[in-house]
């Protein structure tokens, strides 16, 4: 969001949020995916002001805000090593669940995959896992990350039944945000989570606990959606017209991540899951009539990445991650005992990724990822001892890994390698593993899940690039690889005005379609797509002339260039700004006072800060300033006489700095508003009524945000937030009493 100099008091401003996920790879994972607009209904005039009567000590300010969205395309998240399984039909049809912002079911007919939504209540579907019963009806179990709660659907024939099985019994913590996956799933190996120490809910001897009381609502009973074609599922994402939904508050932490399904000779379903709340392995068994709920493990944070299978007698083999220890660990119910293996893998970090299948004689095999030596490895038991074989070793190999096993007790495994983000497949016999790479395109290769047809292969898993959750198997020498359902990934670079109607405008990038949209909202929204001409609408900015009319400049990343749009009452009208290769991103827009854009922005070739300027009839350009590695970050304002105001990074002195020049980008004026290092970068800059300059931005040396003002004589700055890394993507106004609320 850029910030513009118009005065509209801060209680009529919005504030756009682009909920992302960022991949240790620098690609953006289509994990969040709504265009969201929050908007402050109201504030208190204690916010920060100019000048500030302690700026050692600036109040807070309290506001109400609520939350729409504005477009909500389909979220994949956090399938995991079951989430698809293989019919006992002829052909062995493959099923698939997933989801993040609703449950959904994919499975193959035989031409083609038909998709269903299962559950549609908001930020439902992650951890699904996936066990077909005898007539081949999906039963699933998923986590519900709006109410932190473990849940159960399953397919009677005429429709899907829904079940809570687990919620959490403590008092919660929660966020306000969208709720549909905020897991940011950077770098798996960073996961862990330091919970308070509890008493333990099992004997070492193995000893069943108390089992814990969880209430169970009625059933829900929902009709099948009709289901979607593949090849109308980018038509209907693209809806023009979308009614405002509210976003509530979620929980941070839950019960029910990581769960894993299984089905007895009853159809009852047994899940094994992680308790967040707790750090405890946790066990929920359908008797019939009720869920029976235990917790398995609690000694340390254990839990994580359980992975469950149910012998012929119906009892569970569970594997999981340790935590505390860092250790793998496995689990059986023995009929009537839990008895625990602690020792199987414990050099190094070991035991996340775990995925558990029994051999015909009812031995476990295990495959997990080896985080301390990057590695794939598969554990073995041969009824007295474990063996450990590391599988591969060649990169960082062995994330979201996924093990069947066939008659004759060959191993096989799918699996991420995360070094070339590619979808690797090893088959091993005994101790001999051949190794290939599947898809290698793309991010491919995350969320594996595989399954057997006799003794060949079939494997679902995430292309992150495209946002397409994929199914591959073996054709000829080869693979073939289907698209089975389209994730959407939109809301990115997103810019925000208010008009004299109070009616909101949304400027934003679609990534999936990598065009320019805009949205005004007007009782609904509407949204257009503005342009589609390769890959535009990067680095946008927004601003409305005194007809509320739209303006727009944005990057053209497919030509490296600096594009203007811009709306006349019927119809867009696009500009080239600045031909120049390698220029327009950081852009930043604003209008003088007879509305012609004025607008600034990086030179990625010569490392420059520039200024366009429209005359009416032609756009001049000016460099601003060409002082070392100037420009990113940069947020422009014009103030009552035209003249133009601009705050950016300086990269080459690491501060931040801002600008003064005339109305016709000349006679430049350069200041240091703060001249602590590391500072300045994601600055956002407004005006006063006084046409002083306030700006907020990012300060790298703390990770803090830090607010600085221009008070007539000097500038004054202080750090605002300093809790956590603070200051990303802030985003100032100044209303017309002069505060200067930051978000």
């Amino acid at each position: 969001m850029k910030n513009k100099s118009s005065q509209t008091p801060f209680t009529l401003r919005p504030i756009l949020v682009s909920l992302f996920n960022v991949n240790s790879f620098g690609h953006k994972l289509a994990a969040s995916l709504a265009v969201m607009v929050i908007l402050l209904s109201t504030l208190t005039t204690a916010g920060l002001g100019a000048p500030a009567a302690d700026p050692e000590a600036p109040q807070e300010a309290q506001a109400t805000f609520t939350a729409q969205r504005i477009e909500s395309p389909k979220l994949f998240h956090w399938m995991n090593s079951h989430s698809m399984r293989v019919d006992s039909t002829t052909n062995h049809n493959a099923h698939i669940v997933y989801g993040g912002d609703n449950l959904y079911y994919a499975r193959y007919t035989g031409t083609e995959w038909a998709v269903t939504v299962v559950d549609n209540n908001p930020g439902v579907g992650m951890y699904a896992s996936l066990v077909l019963d005898a007539n081949n009806r999906a039963h699933i179990s998923y986590y519900d990350t709006r109410n932190g709660a473990l849940k159960y659907a399953y397919y009677d024939g005429a429709n899907w039944v829904i079940q809570t099985v687990d919620r959490p019994t403590a008092a919660l913590t929660f966020t306000d945000g969208e709720g549909d996956g905020l897991e940011a799933v950077t770098d798996e190996r960073e996961w862990g989570y330091t919970h308070p120490s509890t008493s333990a809910d099992v004997t070492e001897s193995g000893e069943l606990g108390e089992p814990v009381t969880v209430e169970v609502p009625e059933e829900i009973v929902v009709s099948p959606v009709e289901s979607v074609d593949p090849e109308t599922l980018e038509a209907l994402n693209a809806a023009e017209t979308v009614a405002p939904s509210a976003v509530d508050q979620v929980p941070v932490t839950g019960v029910g991540k990581y769960s894993s399904i299984g089905l007895d000779a009853f159809n009852h379903a047994s899940i094994s899951y992680y308790d967040e709340v707790n750090g405890n392995l946790k066990y929920a068994h359908y008797t019939g009539t009720a869920w029976d709920v235990r917790i398995i493990d609690s000694t340390g944070d254990v839990g994580q990445y359980t992975s469950m299978v149910l012998d012929s007698s119906g009892n569970p083999s569970i594997s999981y991650y340790d935590a505390t220890n860092k250790d793998l660990r496995y689990v059986r119910w023995t009929g009537t005992a839990w008895d625990f293996e602690k020792g199987i893998d414990t050099t190094g970090d070991v035991g996340q990724f775990t995925s558990i299948i029994l051999n015909s004689s009812k031995l476990p095999r295990i495959s997990y990822y080896d985080i301390t030596n990057g590695n794939l490895k598969f554990a073995r038991f041969n009824g007295t001892a474990w063996s450990i074989l590391t599988v591969d070793t060649a990169g960082d190999v062995g994330q979201f890994t996924s093990i069947a096993v066939d008659s004759s007790d060959v191993a096989y495994l799918s699996y991420f390698n995360k070094t070339n983000a590619d979808l690797k497949y090893a088959k091993c016999t005994g101790t001999t593993c051949t190794i290939s790479t599947v898809a290698a395109t793309d991010i491919l290769g995350m969320y594996t899940s595989i399954a057997l047809t006799g003794s060949s292969p079939r494997i679902s898993f995430y292309d992150s690039v495209e946002g397409k959750l994929k199914f591959a198997f073996p054709s000829g020498s080869g693979w073939t690889i289907q698209n089975v359902d389209l994730a959407a990934d939109v809301g990115l670079f997103t810019s925000v005005e208010v008009d004299s109607s109070n009616n909101f405008h949304v400027s934003y990038f679609d990534d999936l379609h990598d065009d320019l949209k805009y949205a005004v909202y007007a009782g609904t929204w509407q949204v257009q797509t503005v342009d589609f001409t390769g890959e535009v609408g990067l680095y946008n900015s927004l601003a409305l002339n005194s007809a509320n009319q739209p303006r727009i400049s944005y990057y053209d990343a497919t030509y490296k260039r600096l594009k203007y749009a811009f709306w006349n009452g019927s119809a867009w009208t696009l500009q080239i700004v600045d031909p120049t290769a390698e220029v327009g991103t950081y852009s930043s827009l604003a209008l003088d006072t007879a509305g012609n854009p004025r607008i600034v922005y990086y030179d990625d070739k010569s490392d420059d800060l520039k200024i366009a300027l429209w005359t009416g009839t032609q756009w001049v350009i000016r460099r601003v300033d060409s002082e070392g590695v100037v420009g990113k970050y940069a947020s422009l304002a014009v103030d009552t006489a035209n003249n133009l105001h601009v705050s950016y990074f300086d990269e080459t002195n690491h501060r931040l700095k801002y600008g003064k020049g005339a109305p016709d980008g000349s006679a430049w004026v350069f200041q240091t508003p703060d001249t602590i290092l590391e500072t300045g970068a994601y600055s956002s800059l407004a005006l006063d009524g006084l046409n002083r300059p306030h700006i907020a931005y990012f300060a790298d040396d703390g990770d803090n945000l830090k607010y600085a003002f221009f008070n007539g004589t000097g500038w004054a700055a202080q750090e605002v937030d300093t809790v956590g890394s603070v200051g990303w993507y802030a985003s100032l106004d100044v209303d017309a009493a002069g505060s200067a609320p930051i978000v």
